[in-house]
């Protein structure tokens, strides 16, 4: 059911991920909201917001994990492509996709295991990226840092071959095997 921001309460559930108008995740789906959410919701000036009600089915853990992360991986390539395009470093992009979709991931009891269940070939620069960033934010939180260093490391991560934005995205995608002047082309994202 459709409520207005005013009318969610904690303890709610969302049905559907709510989404700011540059489509980040401000609070995915299945996700029990909190006050601190509801401050979100506000500041995000975000007016309605589709709740459970006891009869719709709860997403798994699982279907939530994997959305937030297969919407991540997206997320990612949109912004390296916008890089290779703009040639200019998207921080603020990188900030928002770690606070509303990757931070959330960290919660993952199976999270490593997860990672490796959803291992792909394809669209490997990002999924990798994703991983990285996700693999930062983990250490971070085993070291007991403090959410704002947790959500820098996880930045860090994502952006450590922010380099391969400046690469052809043809050279990137090549399923077959590179020849030594591709190889040195792909060698190069550490110097952008």
């Amino acid at each position: 059911m459709k409520l207005s921001v005013n009318e969610v309460q904690p303890g709610m559930r969302t049905l559907n991920a709510v989404k700011a108008s540059n489509d980040f995740t401000v609070i995915p789906a299945n996700i029990e909201i909190t006050s601190h959410m509801i401050n979100l919701l506000f500041k995000w000036n975000i007016d309605i917001v589709d709740i459970c009600s006891n009869d719709e089915k709860i997403i798994s853990k699982t279907e939530l994990f994997e959305e937030l992360y297969y919407d991540s991986i997206t997320k990612t390539k949109n912004i390296f492509d916008e890089m290779r395009d703009n040639e200019q470093v998207l921080y603020k992009e990188f900030y928002n996709l770690v606070t509303f979709n990757l931070y959330h991931l960290l919660d993952e009891k199976n999270l490593i295991v997860n990672l490796y269940r959803l291992k792909s070939s394809i669209d490997y620069t990002y999924i990798h990226s994703v991983d990285v960033g996700l693999l930062c934010g983990l250490i971070g939180k085993w070291c007991r840092f403090k959410e704002d260093k947790i959500k820098l490391l996880m930045i860090t991560g994502l952006m450590h071959d922010i380099g391969k934005s400046q690469i052809p995205e043809k050279l990137l995608t090549k399923k077959d095997k590179l020849d030594l002047e591709q190889m040195n082309v792909i060698r190069l994202h550490s110097l952008y």
